[in-house]
């Protein structure tokens, strides 16, 4: 329900902004950017990461009495991703040159993996500290992201981001034992049902990051122009 109601919410904030503000060229170019990322096409204007696979920084995540620290993940199965819209406009608001929100969705299944996992702490009054090979499973993924892009300098890096997502995860923990897996994927199905929680906080992270990383190097309308040739 969360994610239909920031859809429609989008949807409605795209349809009132109007041409010229509308950037019609520059949302076909992301479009079909995304497209040969999905198919490892890497003839782009953009240094982007590649999709097949994509590759996440490592990440510390902490909740209640526990933490648990991953490293590098591979993520296969994003070459089945679908962009279901996508609205760019340069808006008339301060410190905002590029606001860009799309919706995307994988309908099969995403893995995940990592060569190594940290839990430390406890759960249910049991202290842990295990580590292992880290597995997570992903379906039914839905996301919508607003990202709101400000020239900073000679670059462009995010002024702030809007994230939300839905999916079914099922999280395999190498030597971490039956009962400590069943807790985690309990917990981790909880915090995604909350928009607040740390999982949330974490993506929006992981995201700002990889944006700022590949868009610094250009302003704000050096990109515009550099996708809209894409489109």
């Amino acid at each position: 329900m969360k994610y239909l109601a920031l859809l429609l919410l989008v949807a409605a904030i795209g349809v009132q902004t109007r041409a010229p503000e509308n950037l019609p060229k520059f949302e076909h170019g992301v479009r079909n950017i995304i497209e040969k990322l999905k198919h490892g096409d890497n003839n782009l204007p953009l240094m982007l990461p590649s999709l097949l696979p994509l590759k996440i920084q490592p990440t510390t995540t902490t909740y209640r009495a526990f933490t648990m620290n991953v490293s590098e993940l591979t993520v296969q199965g994003l070459d089945h991703l679908q962009v279901d819209w996508v609205r760019a406009s340069v808006p008339e608001r301060a410190l905002v040159d590029l606001a860009v929100s799309l919706a995307v969705s994988v309908p099969s299944t995403i893995v995940a993996t990592a060569d190594k996992y940290h839990l430390k702490g406890s759960i249910l009054a049991i202290p842990i500290d295990a580590e292992g090979a880290f597995r997570a499973e992903i379906n039914n993924l839905k996301a919508v992201a607003i990202v709101n892009l400000s020239r900073r300098g000679s670059g462009t890096i995010v002024a702030d981001i809007h994230l939300d997502f839905s999916a079914d995860v099922e999280v395999h923990l190498d030597r971490a034992g039956t009962l400590i897996n069943k807790v985690v994927n309990s917990t981790l199905r909880d915090l995604l049902s909350d928009s607040d929680s740390v999982i949330f906080t974490n993506a929006k992270q992981v995201v700002t990051t990889m944006v700022n990383e590949y868009l610094r190097p250009y302003t704000p309308s050096q990109l515009i122009r550099i996708v809209e040739k894409e489109g």
